[in-house]
């Protein structure tokens, strides 16, 4: 099993995720 390409994918998406809400905060932008 290649755990490490699973754990690198699997932070890489949860930094992204977090990014990606915390622009989205900043923006202010209405939650539809």
């Amino acid at each position: 099993m290649r755990w490490r390409i699973v754990r690198f994918a699997f932070l890489t998406v949860t930094i992204y995720a977090l990014t990606f809400s915390s622009i989205l905060t900043e923006a202010k932008l209405p939650m539809a």
